[in-house]
């Protein structure tokens, strides 16, 4: 797997790394000339950065085993035995999707999720989740086996009472997903949930990354003060 790595000093490791995965067809360059690094070091946090290149084409590709494998052998072990206290997974659109994905499949080895627009999972599944009269009367049908659109809802429900991975979920309210997503942050009862102006597309997610590090800034300045 290709990382661009981005570190927040020139001598040792920040405390905490963020893992990046980008939506489908993009690149970790995108991220970059979309300003997600700049953004990061004009707060002058001490975050290290992880950009990852997974090569996800289709919402298939993230559940198949395969890109959540090489995403654990390849990225989130390395980073637990180079010594962080903290990895989180930032992901847009699928790569979100894949973070929420991953957190089912390897609990424990992620301490938050920074959702961005993430992908919520076809209209026929959120119908019947809202049918059902949301995310606790929802049972998930014998017919739909293991699907990995109805595994992720299924941890969803799940992490209901849970108080980690700390999560950050945001979308744009007029994205193409918006009433899935806005289910999705109806579900997720301890998240942080933030919604802006825009639809799917860079200038939502820039908005949505800013306010993540800005929530970032305030809570460790609040930390120093103490």
């Amino acid at each position: 797997m290709r990382i661009l790595h981005n570190f927040a000093g020139l001598e040792g490791r920040a405390a905490t790394l963020a893992i990046l995965l980008p939506g489908a067809l993009q690149q970790p360059e995108d991220l970059v000339e979309a300003g997600f690094i700049d953004a990061v070091r004009r707060r002058g946090l001490e975050l290290d950065l992880a950009l990852a290149d997974l090569g996800i084409r289709y919402i298939g590709e993230t559940t198949d085993g395969t890109a959540l494998q090489r995403l654990h052998e390849e990225a989130v072990l390395p980073a637990r035995s180079q010594g962080y206290d903290a990895v989180w997974l930032a992901g847009i659109s699928i790569g979100g999707f894949m973070a929420m994905a991953y957190a089912d499949r390897h609990p424990g080895m992620v301490d938050g999720l920074c959702l961005l627009a993430a992908y919520p999972g076809n209209r026929i599944l959120t119908r019947a989740i809202r049918e059902a009269g949301g995310i606790e009367q929802w049972q998930a049908g014998t017919d739909e086996g293991e699907d990995g659109e109805v595994q992720v809802w299924r941890w969803i429900k799940a992490i209901r009472g849970a108080s980690t991975p700390q999560i950050f979920f945001g979308y744009g309210r007029e994205d193409r997903f918006a009433s899935g997503q806005e289910l999705m942050a109806e579900s997720l009862a301890f998240a942080h949930v933030d919604v802006v102006a825009g639809g799917h597309d860079w200038p939502a997610w820039q908005q949505l990354w800013n306010d993540f590090l800005d929530r970032i800034a305030a809570s460790r300045n609040k930390d120093t003060r103490q």
